[in-house]
């Protein structure tokens, strides 16, 4: 990745800045070392031309933010292994797949990560190594091990803790190592020893987390695959809700009006994953447009997925219509969602009821607020971080034009 100090010059077709409807036709953004200078036309450039170290020109392409993926498993790989098979993985292995996904993302136009759980300590080694210019990726916000009762989800990570003297310490161990955020596993989930559905942690104990964080200056996030657990973390004053799936105890779906309202009253951040599963049904769909016979196993599962998206799909959109605030966060590598994908859950938001202009915000400006970052990436600022992504066509008017990924700045520098 080249780096240099002096001012570059973008052009484009089109640009969206990451926080407004507004689309500027024919614009100009200027960098000057790490930083963005100067966003508007090319008649108000404050700049002479003479001063401009570099200058690139994208006529039929777009200016955006770069992106912001609120929810990343960088030691996984996305092919289709199960979480609970990390277990047996050395960290040293673990450590070169995280390398190698965070450049994949950052290729893709991603420029700012939160990694929702890693092994051990691995997401603050890469953190640091990418600090020290040792591997190539984005800018990290990571929490390190998820909080999690003994056997719950995700508990091969090694962040178990029960009670609240326990879980008041896993905490304190966790921003002592340098975590930026906590993240709760407030529910079971898919780890074969959690209970699916049902709570995990005692009101009172996420309530603990949830005070401590704060008290220590760090957001918090909450895994929730529960009416239980949403309400819980809500009690709790949780900063963002992950999956926000809405079923019984029982595993039958049952959308919750009053919990959802109140998630929205609160202003807590959902970021509900939609493309988690479909990007195992355009998987398989793909491999079957290419000529292979799927398997009766295989097309159940893309019958499954289907049923399961449709009942996901009315929650969303309920949640939408109630004015919730909706982030994009990819939850890859998780299972069939390698990284580098990150558009499907923007362009998931799109298919689902935002409008495109909306769906962008919520994987740029809107995603870096969640996070911790609003005062520094996400939009298209003077001021801001020079994280910038070009993209050949229009999403603004074609979402899947997101796909189209010309070239990605990193800090002002051309990756």
């Amino acid at each position: 990745m080249e780096t240099q100090n002096g001012y570059k010059l973008i052009k484009a077709a089109r640009m969206l800045d990451g926080k407004s409807n507004v689309v500027l036709e024919n614009p100009v953004v200027i960098t000057r070392g790490s930083e963005i200078y100067f966003v508007g036309t090319e008649e108000e450039m404050p700049v002479p031309l003479e001063s401009i170290i570099e200058e690139f020109n994208y006529p039929d392409a777009t200016i955006l933010p770069g992106l912001v993926d609120t929810h990343v498993h960088i030691n996984w790989f996305g092919d289709g292994r199960p979480g609970d098979e990390i277990e047996q993985y050395p960290t040293d292995l673990l450590l070169l797949q995280s390398a190698q996904n965070i450049e994949k993302h950052l290729k893709s136009g991603v420029t700012t990560i939160r990694d929702c759980g890693s092994k051990h300590k691995t997401a603050f080694f890469i953190k640091d190594a990418v600090r020290l210019g040792i591997i190539s990726g984005p800018r990290m916000v990571v929490c390190g091990r998820p909080i999690t009762i003994t056997g719950g989800h995700t508990w091969y990570m090694g962040g178990e803790a029960n009670g609240k003297v326990g879980v008041t310490n896993a905490v304190r161990q966790l921003v002592k190592e340098g975590a930026d955020f906590i993240k709760i596993i407030a529910t079971g989930g898919s780890t074969r020893t959690s209970v699916q559905f049902r709570q995990s942690f005692n009101r009172e104990e996420i309530k603990v987390i949830v005070e401590e964080s704060h008290k220590l200056g760090k957001l918090t996030a909450a895994h929730c695959v529960g009416n239980d657990g949403i309400l819980n973390a809500l009690e709790a004053g949780i900063d963002t809700i992950i999956h926000c799936r809405f079923f019984d105890t029982s595993g039958s779906p049952s959308f919750d009006q009053d919990i959802a309202k109140r998630i929205a009253d609160t202003g807590t951040w959902v970021d509900a994953t939609v493309a988690q599963s479909w990007a195992r049904q355009l998987q398989l769909e793909s491999e079957e447009s290419q000529g292979r016979t799927l398997t009766i196993d295989e097309k159940h599962e893309i019958n499954q997925i289907e049923e399961a998206r449709a009942i996901q799909k009315d929650h969303f959109q309920k949640m939408l219509n109630l004015g919730v605030k909706m982030v994009s966060g990819s939850d890859s590598a998780w299972m069939h969602y390698p990284m580098g994908g990150f558009q499907y859950e923007i362009i998931g938001h799109a298919e689902w009821g935002m409008t495109n202009i909306d769906a962008i915000i919520s994987g740029t400006g809107a995603a870096a607020e969640c996070i911790g970052l609003g005062d520094t990436v996400g939009t298209l600022e003077v001021g801001k971080k020079a994280d910038i992504l070009i993209v050949n066509g229009d999403p603004i008017s074609n979402i899947w034009d997101l796909l189209n990924v010309n070239t990605v700045f990193l800090d002002g520098a051309k990756i």
